[in-house]
């Protein structure tokens, strides 16, 4: 299933990798005691150097894939471009 961009506002997301994450991640698990149900969940990102603009993961079995919009005081605006099971055509991955 392929997702129209109108549907989904494109947001904000910020990310920090690696040592860096610390204190973030001392933060959520703060936040995530005060839930009374937690919220597990998995993905698998596809990184590549030669398209920086493209964020895809895999999630719940679906392929997610977002475009850069914008970046704003270090935080990315992402738009919503596909999210489609497996197996993913061709023409999407190029």
């Amino acid at each position: 299933m392929t997702m129209a961009t109108e549907e989904i506002q494109p947001r904000f997301e910020f990310r920090v990798w690696g040592e860096a994450a610390d204190a973030a991640v001392e933060r959520l698990h703060a936040f995530a005691a005060t839930r009374s149900e937690p919220v597990v969940s998995s993905e698998t990102y596809v990184v590549t150097l030669a398209r920086t603009n493209v964020n895809a993961k895999i999630r719940d079995g679906l392929m997610d894939i977002k475009v850069l919009h914008q970046v704003v005081d270090g935080c990315e605006q992402w738009s919503p471009w596909t999210k489609t099971g497996f197996p993913v055509a061709a023409a999407l991955l190029q």
